[in-house]
């Protein structure tokens, strides 16, 4: 357990250290650095885990080392981001929000190279399920994959390529779907037409 808090020790010398708007406190008996580095350490370790996952479920895994500390929690995973240690990356969710989905850097790739291959299924399917994603990337259904493969359609959704439909699958937009279904030449004017 980290001896660091977003509120001021009310009694005893104390150290502080200011990420952004968040002035993080620490005991004067232990250095502020040290206890920092090994906070910053954890919350990275743990996003590692997956790769990606979401604000609250991070800090769920976090937080009794962290004193239950949410602001903490928030000032340090931004420390991360600023330091290129994590990535924000904007989704979208069923109900058209945007969020942000946290990809850790070591995995930024590998994330990337998931949500390409969603993106590749679109012209041969009308809906894609996360059951299938799952499936393909996490075949031994670990916990916590079912919810990645969600987040990758979520990317994907947010790209434009797909929507989601309910929780467990996501339709390509109709829009979409005649663009890639319909052939070239019905696109063109009669004028253009012959130009061709």
């Amino acid at each position: 357990m980290v001896c660091l808090s977003s509120r001021p020790p009310t009694h005893g010398d104390y150290s502080d250290k200011r990420f952004g708007g968040i002035t993080v406190y620490s005991d004067q008996s232990v250095s502020i650095d040290d206890e920092v580095s090994v906070a910053l350490d954890l919350i990275r370790v743990q996003a590692e885990r997956q790769s990606s996952t979401i604000s609250n479920y991070l800090f769920s895994n976090c937080k009794t080392d962290l004193n239950n500390d949410k602001r903490l929690f928030q000032a340090l995973l931004n420390r991360l981001a600023c330091t290129g240690q994590v990535e924000y990356v904007r989704c979208l969710s069923a109900n058209g929000k945007v969020f942000r989905l946290i990809v850790p850097a070591l995995r930024l790739s590998e994330f990337r190279q998931q949500v390409l291959f969603a993106i590749k299924l679109v012209p041969n399917r009308q809906e894609i399920s996360v059951r299938e994603l799952q499936d393909h990337f996490f075949p031994a259904r670990e916990k916590g994959t079912w919810f990645v493969a969600q987040n990758i359609l979520q990317r994907a959704a947010y790209l434009g390529f797909v929507k989601q439909s309910d929780k467990w699958s996501f339709q390509v937009p109709k829009e979409l779907s005649d663009a890639l279904t319909t052939p070239h030449w019905k696109l063109l004017s009669p004028d253009e037409d012959r130009l061709a």
